[in-house]
């Protein structure tokens, strides 16, 4: 594989953020219902990095408090409304609770998928829902952009999943956090074999 390097990259027009945007609203999925990410999201998103599983394999550092969170997506809500990239939350569409995010944002030549799910739903196929709206959007786009994920090199059960939804290996890279610490990362893209959420099992 290659070594991925990085790039400057046009912000996401506004029509193509709206549509992504109007794409996760009108989701038709009878488990989750998707929103554009507030302040109020903060608390459960915060209590998920307390989980040692959910901190293992983030590609971020986790704030170290509710305020450090909260300052987290306003940082998001600003580039959002800047037109540099979509902030999602995902809900449980029965009790309202919170189960994941989705961020786009431009990537090398396309844009970059990045979820976060709640432990409480890991193994419950949730991945594939979180991904179609943006994925499908972008796929269906008058001049299509690649999709790219990333993850952590040691997280095999994302990268397996990354599989069964049409992804392929692109590269690696390293990142370094604030902490000095370097974090060797695997470069997924969308493949032509892209595979629509319900054919897909886990």
């Amino acid at each position: 594989m290659s070594t991925v390097t990085a790039s400057t990259v046009a912000p996401l027009q506004p029509e193509n953020l709206f549509a992504i945007a109007q794409a996760y609203e009108r989701s038709a999925s009878s488990a989750i219902a998707f929103r554009r990410m507030s302040r109020c999201d903060a608390f459960p998103w915060f209590t998920a990095t307390r989980n040692p599983a959910f901190n293992a394999f983030l590609l971020w550092d986790a704030p170290a408090d509710l305020a450090g969170m909260a300052a987290h997506i306003d940082k998001l809500l600003r580039e959002d409304r800047s037109f540099m990239r979509v902030a999602v939350s995902g809900v449980d569409r029965n009790t309202g609770e919170w189960r994941g995010m989705v961020v786009v944002r431009p990537y090398e030549d396309g844009h970059e998928l990045g979820l976060a799910l709640h432990p409480n739903v890991w193994g419950q196929g949730m991945f594939p829902l979180f991904m179609a709206p943006a994925a499908e959007v972008i796929r269906q786009a008058a001049a299509p952009w690649p999709v790219y994920a990333r993850t952590h090199r040691d997280n095999l059960k994302m990268q397996t999943i990354l599989h069964r939804c049409g992804f392929q290996e692109a590269g690696q890279m390293t990142e370094t956090r604030i902490n000095g610490e370097q974090i060797p990362l695997d470069v997924f893209r969308l493949g032509p074999d892209w595979v629509s959420p319900e054919m897909v099992s886990f």
